[in-house]
């Protein structure tokens, strides 16, 4: 592995609690209100470390998957792609993009490995859930990848209607991620985004735009954002 990445993520990555997430269980039954009804929507900005190198058509898919997931729960994300940076320009980076934002790191399998992280669910939350101020996620590029090929497997045995695909599965694991870093929890709802384990009519409902957070999670999204001084603009 590039020995500035391996620094990066070290400077980034500090905690080891894990949020994670996997495949199958309970159905989504809750949703989220209209952004319409709840005033203005605190904006946050969200910076994503492509280190798996995921190809630029599946990102920007994924990214616009995470901004219409938290605008329909009343938070307006704009989603920028990080800066690279060699170890000797990380503090000005981190100076750059700010200490009021949030960063997703997409790591291939070898980086997953040599934290520590566990190699078989989508997405980690490091950290103690009830650390005030979180900001940092992570998801794998090769879980992404093995949960679009079972997709188009199941659509291909007529198990499903249409397959969810890997820029989709991606950028709902960087939602769910998020989630855990703004709701201050590791726990999974049975329903929803944030359920631990998504089956097969979740993925349907991710294909349909459908997986969201609960109305509840969405107002505890926007009081932690208020709570950090995030605001409209």
């Amino acid at each position: 592995m590039n020995k500035s990445i391996i620094q990066h993520l070290q400077h980034l990555g500090q905690y080891l609690a894990l949020g994670a997430m996997g495949w199958v269980s309970l159905s989504q039954t809750v949703v989220a209100g209209e952004p319409g009804e709840q005033g203005a929507a605190p904006q946050i900005t969200v910076y994503v470390y492509n280190w798996a190198e995921v190809e630029p058509s599946t990102l920007r898919e994924a990214k616009d998957v995470v901004t219409r997931i938290l605008s329909k729960a009343g938070v307006d994300a704009t989603l920028l792609d990080a800066p690279p940076s060699s170890p000797a320009e990380n503090g000005q980076a981190e100076t750059r993009l700010g200490r009021s934002n949030f960063f997703v790191q997409i790591l291939s399998l070898p980086m997953a490995e040599g934290f520590g992280f566990p190699t078989q669910v989508l997405g980690v939350a490091p950290g103690d859930p009830q650390e005030l101020d979180r900001d940092q996620v992570y998801v794998l590029d090769p879980v992404a990848k093995r949960m679009a090929q079972e997709q188009v497997r199941a659509r291909e045995s007529r198990m499903v209607f249409m397959n969810a695909t890997k820029g989709q599965i991606l950028g709902h694991g960087m939602a769910h991620e998020i989630g855990h870093v703004l709701l201050r929890q590791a726990a999974h709802p049975p329903a929803g985004l944030m359920r631990a384990q998504w089956n097969r009519t979740d993925f349907q409902d991710m294909v349909g735009g459908n997986l969201r957070f609960t109305s509840q999670e969405a107002a505890r999204l926007r009081a932690e954002l208020h709570r950090r001084g995030f605001t409209a603009r």
